[in-house]
């Protein structure tokens, strides 16, 4: 596939949603450009592990002013690391976040003590997902349905979290909060209470959940194909981020037999060993083609990867359905410099 200098496909136009996996090199940091009325909102899920240039680069070359929306699915560094820098940046900006604080991570406490006032905790989900942006398009939904509340009741029985008044000093006074979990909260844990969410647009689906494993992930089934989202004809899944970076304590088996994937793509992060997670994405869900972005330092799977991948889908003029364009490119490492794409010999008959 050749480098080219020019534009993404269909870049000017305004009806189109790119899912921008960006490679921060470490973690995860998706930033989706979503169609409103011939303009665009900016939804950022997760942040990566440090390399905040790497984001300021792709806003620059891609135009982009602010961030209308964050969300960071769980607290651990490959995800929010940058989120101080986020919030700087776009002084109008909430944070979407779990509710939960992990006493020894320094990152959440500065984030709590000097930006509470613009954190927003979601609720755990009950029978239903819950749509976070009523205000778009019909077209568009970013849902959340996990973690569940029977799943975190759960957790609580076993013994795994507590949940409690929380209060923490801000510098704008004391806060509370009810129904938190807190404490010195390990990986497993945090992981445990990943945020799962589903984005949908003109009928393709995209499944990001974080860190959840593979028990999290077995709760949310219900939510997910559940006989009001079948007759929705909104079960299917057409990309699939691997979650905990194809890790195999986190293979999502609770997709067999209820939906099949075009697309999968993992981010990558430290030693994970993502033979197991492929193996399934491609085997069993019968995803046709996959994408890794970031590098490992596993001894097994030791490379560097530069390359970020956007999926552009692009929608048909029912709004009803739509084709999924999938780019591969390389950012520059500072905010000047030249964007270099690779993409699919196929793309501009598309």
């Amino acid at each position: 596939m050749p480098f080219i200098k020019d534009p993404l496909p269909f870049r000017n136009n305004n009806d189109i949603l790119y899912a921008n996996f960006i490679n921060i090199g470490q973690g995860d940091c998706i930033l989706f450009e979503i169609p409103v009325d011939g303009k665009y909102r900016y939804l950022l899920v997760d942040t990566g592990l440090r390399e905040y240039e790497r984001i300021t680069a792709f806003k620059k070359n891609f135009g982009i002013p602010q961030i209308d929306y964050a969300l960071i699915t769980h607290p651990h560094d490959d995800h929010d690391s940058n989120i101080k820098a986020i919030l700087d940046d776009n002084p109008r900006l909430n944070l979407w976040m779990p509710r939960c604080y992990n006493i020894r991570h320094n990152a959440f406490k500065n984030l709590f003590v000097f930006y509470f006032d613009r954190l927003i905790f979601l609720d755990w989900i009950g029978t239903a997902p819950v749509n976070l942006t009523p205000e778009l398009s019909p077209s568009t939904k970013i849902e959340l349905i996990g973690p569940t509340r029977t799943y975190i009741d759960e957790l609580k029985e076993n013994e795994i979290i507590v949940e409690d008044t929380f209060e923490i000093n801000t510098v704008n006074g004391v806060k509370r909060l009810n129904n938190f979990i807190f404490g010195e909260l390990d990986n497993d844990q945090e992981n445990e209470l990943s945020l799962i969410l589903k984005i949908s647009f003109c009928g393709v689906s995209i499944f990001i959940a974080g860190d959840a494993e593979t028990h999290e992930l077995d709760t949310v089934g219900s939510i997910l194909f559940s006989e009001e989202e079948k007759r929705k004809n909104s079960t299917h899944i057409d990309i699939i981020k691997l979650n905990h970076h194809g890790s195999e304590n986190a293979i999502p088996y609770i997709l067999v037999g209820k939906t099949s994937s075009q697309y999968a793509i993992v981010t990558t992060f430290a030693n994970v060993d993502q033979k197991k997670s492929v193996k399934f994405a491609k085997d069993t869900l019968g995803v046709e083609e996959y994408y890794r972005v970031g590098h490992t330092e596993h001894k097994n799977l030791a490379y560097i990867n530069r390359d970020s991948v956007t999926f552009a889908i692009k929608p048909d003029k029912s709004g009803k359905k739509a084709v999924i364009v999938p780019m591969i490119y390389k950012l520059p490492t500072q905010t000047t410099g030249e964007i270099f794409f690779i993409r699919p010999s196929d793309v501009e008959s598309r």
